[in-house]
C-alpha cells in the first residue's frame, strides 16, 4: 500500500512595482543578489517558503488574512 504525499512547493510572495530607476536596481542587485537576472526587481513580502497548499487555497488564505 502506497501512502499520498503532498508535494512541498517552494513559494515566495513578491510583488512588482516598476521602478524609474531599474537600472541602478539591476547594478545593485548584480553585486549582492545570486538570482538578479532569474527575476524582474521586487519587493518580497513573504521569503521562500515551503507549502502544499494549491495557489487557489493560498490566495484564498490571503484574501481571508488581509
Amino acid at each position: 500500500m502506497f501512502k499520498k504525499v503532498n508535494a512541498m512547493t517552494n513559494r515566495a510572495i513578491c510583488i512588482f512595482p516598476q521602478f524609474q530607476n531599474q537600472k541602478e536596481i539591476q547594478i545593485l542587485r548584480e553585486k549582492y543578489d545570486p538570482l538578479y537576472s532569474f527575476i524582474p526587481p521586487h519587493i518580497t513580502l513573504v521569503h521562500p517558503f515551503q507549502s502544499n497548499l494549491r495557489l487557489e487555497e493560498l490566495i484564498n488564505h490571503l484574501n481571508h488574512c488581509l
